[in-house]
């Protein structure tokens, strides 16, 4: 089994309607692109986050609890148990 922490975390974002700006927008702010306009920083880690490419910090995953309003615990605990067993 793997770890399921991508996978709740799309699920959970998809449910609450967050896209990867939108989260990556509360948790490292914003920046002026090149042609000017403002984009949100960051959406990559989102992406590499759901795709299970890369694992959240602890500080990470604080700010993705608050923004999807679910318990940081519950998050770090699947994030930190590759076989966490759930599903």
């Amino acid at each position: 089994m793997t770890n399921m922490f991508p996978a709740l975390l799309d699920v959970t974002m998809t449910a609450r309607k967050v896209s990867n700006s939108d989260m990556a927008r509360a948790i490292y702010g914003t920046r002026i692109n090149r042609r000017g306009y403002p984009e949100a920083r960051g959406r990559d880690h989102v992406l590499h986050w759901r795709k299970g490419d890369i694992t959240p910090d602890d500080k990470s995953v604080a700010k993705i609890a608050a923004v999807l309003k679910v318990p940081a615990e519950t998050l770090q605990l699947v994030r930190d148990n590759d076989e966490f067993g759930l599903w």
